[in-house]
C-alpha cells in the first residue's frame, strides 16, 4: 500500500511539475505563436455545442473566449474536449484554455486554475412525469449522467444507493433514457431544460425535471494550468470587462432567454433540413427520407422537389430514426415524388433548389441505389423476407409508441432557456 501511495504522489507531482513548465509563460507563448487554443465541449447547448446547420461550434462560451482572443490579437481555435479530457487537454498542452461548462470545486482546483465565475446553475433531474418528486425518490434508480463531470461525484455521493450509468455525451445520456435503460437523467438545469425545449411543443407532456430536486449549486469558470497567474489574470480582465461594459449581458441574452421575459414563438425552434427521398413505403403516400442537412423534426411541415428543383408537392414528417426521415406527402401531384426527389423543410423554395441542384452526385446515386433495390425486392418473396420486414415494422411500431413527449416549465436564479440553438438537435 505504501508503495502504490508513493507512485500516486509521484504521478501527481510529475503532472504538477509539467504543467507548471507549459504555465511559466502561456500569454507571452500565446501573442508568440499568434493563437490561442481553447478547449470547449461540443454537446453542451447554449454554452459551447456544435451548430450542424453552420458547421461549427458556437454558443455563450464561444463568444467569451472570442473576446479573449481579440484582446490579445491573436487568432481562435476552438479544441472540441469531452468533460473527461478536459484537464487533460490542458495538461499535455493541447489547448491554453478550458472554456466547456467547467464546474468549480475545490478538488478540481487543485490541479487547474479557475477564473472567475461567470455563470451558475443548479444540477437537476429529468425523468418521466410523477416518477419522482424528492431527493429521496433517487434511491435504487438507474440514472444516466455524462461521465467525468461533477454530477456524476454528486449523485454518487448524495443518493449511494442509485445505479449511476456515466456516458460519453448528453446525446448519449437523452439515448439511454429514451430507450429505457435509464430511469432518468442528470445534468445542470440549464443544459436539461434546454434539452426539453428541443422536442415540438405538443410534445412536452410526458417528462420533467422536478423542481424540487436540486442535488447541487454549480458554478461555471474557465479553466488555465495550475500556476499559470499572469495569463488567469488576463482573463479575468477580459471577463470583469465584458460585465462592466455590459457586453457580457448582450452575450448571455443572445442565448438565453432572461427571467421573466416573454417565452419565444414556437416558430423560431424550428430548424432547417434538407434530404432525399430514399423510397416509398407499403403505408400510401409515405416516404423513406435520408437526411443530408440539418436535422429533420416530428409533425413539420416539409416539401418535395423534383431533380430541377421545382415544387412537387407538400408533406408532413411522420417519425425520425436517427438519419432516417418518414415523411407523408399530401397534394394531387403526390404520386410523382421518385426516389432522388429533394426533401425541404424550414427553407425557402430558392435554397431547396439551390441544395438539390449542388447535389446532384447524390440524388443521381440515390435514384439507381433505390432502382437497384426495387428490383430486389421483386425478387425477395421467401419466407424470410416477410419474416424481416414483419420484425422491422414491428421494431418501427413500438419505436413510434416509446418516443418521448416533453413539457417543463424551468426556473433559474436569472435565465431560461429562450429559443432554438441554432442547428443543434438532440435526438428525441
Amino acid at each position: 500500500m505504501k508503495k502504490v501511495f508513493t507512485v500516486l504522489v509521484s504521478l501527481l507531482a510529475a503532472v504538477t511539475i509539467a504543467s507548471a513548465a507549459l504555465a511559466a509563460d502561456t500569454l507571452e507563448e500565446v501573442k508568440k505563436k499568434g493563437v490561442l487554443n481553447v478547449g470547449v465541449r461540443e454537446t453542451t447547448p447554449p454554452f459551447s455545442f456544435l451548430d450542424r446547420d453552420k458547421g461549427k461550434i458556437v454558443g455563450v462560451e464561444v463568444d467569451l473566449v472570442e473576446a479573449i482572443a481579440k484582446k490579445l490579437g491573436v487568432t481562435l481555435k476552438l479544441v472540441p474536449v469531452t468533460a473527461a479530457e478536459r484537464i487533460e487537454a490542458l495538461h499535455d498542452g493541447k489547448v491554453d484554455l478550458v472554456a466547456a461548462s467547467f464546474s468549480k470545486t475545490p478538488d478540481r482546483a487543485k490541479v487547474v486554475d479557475f477564473s472567475s465565475t461567470y455563470f451558475k446553475t443548479k444540477q437537476r433531474v429529468l425523468a418521466k412525469k410523477g416518477a419522482v418528486s424528492t431527493l429521496k425518490d433517487l434511491a435504487g434508480k438507474k440514472i444516466a449522467v455524462v461521465k467525468g463531470t461533477t454530477t456524476e461525484r454528486n449523485l454518487r455521493e448524495k443518493v449511494p444507493s442509485a445505479t449511476v450509468l456515466p456516458l460519453g455525451d448528453f446525446q448519449q445520456v437523452v439515448d439511454a433514457f429514451k430507450r429505457g435503460e435509464a430511469d432518468l437523467m442528470s445534468g445542470d438545469g440549464v443544459t436539461l431544460y434546454g434539452i426539453l425545449m428541443m422536442a415540438p411543443q405538443d410534445k412536452r407532456d410526458k417528462v420533467e425535471i422536478p423542481a424540487d430536486i436540486a442535488l447541487a449549486d454549480e458554478e461555471y469558470g474557465m479553466a488555465v494550468r495550475l500556476g499559470d497567474k499572469k495569463f488567469l489574470e488576463f482573463v479575468n480582465g477580459v471577463l470583469a470587462d465584458l460585465k462592466n461594459s455590459g457586453e457580457a449581458e448582450k452575450i448571455f441574452n443572445k442565448w438565453l432567454q432572461k427571467k421573466g421575459a416573454p417565452a419565444p414563438a414556437a416558430a423560431q425552434a424550428v430548424p432547417k433540413a434538407g434530404g432525399a427521398v430514399v423510397r416509398r413505403t407499403d403505408a400510401a403516400g409515405r416516404f423513406v427520407v435520408i437526411a443530408l442537412r440539418g436535422v429533420f423534426r416530428e409533425t413539420a411541415d416539409v416539401a418535395f422537389y423534383d431533380m430541377q428543383g421545382e415544387t412537387v408537392s407538400k408533406g408532413t414528417v411522420v417519425s425520425v430514426y436517427g438519419d432516417d426521415v418518414y415523411v407523408d406527402a399530401t397534394g394531387p401531384r403526390s404520386d410523382q415524388i421518385a426516389p432522388g426527389f429533394g426533401v425541404g423543410m424550414g427553407i425557402s423554395p430558392e435554397e431547396a433548389k439551390k441544395l438539390v441542384l449542388s447535389r446532384q452526385d447524390v440524388l443521381n446515386n440515390v435514384k439507381a441505389e433505390s432502382r437497384k433495390e426495387a428490383d430486389q425486392r421483386q425478387r425477395e418473396i421467401t419466407a424470410d423476407y416477410k419474416t424481416e420486414k414483419a420484425a422491422r415494422e414491428k421494431y418501427q411500431e413500438e419505436m413510434t409508441k416509446t418516443k418521448m413527449q416533453l413539457d417543463y416549465q424551468y426556473d433559474d436564479n436569472n435565465y431560461y432557456y429562450g429559443g432554438g440553438y441554432g442547428g443543434y438537435y438532440y435526438s428525441w
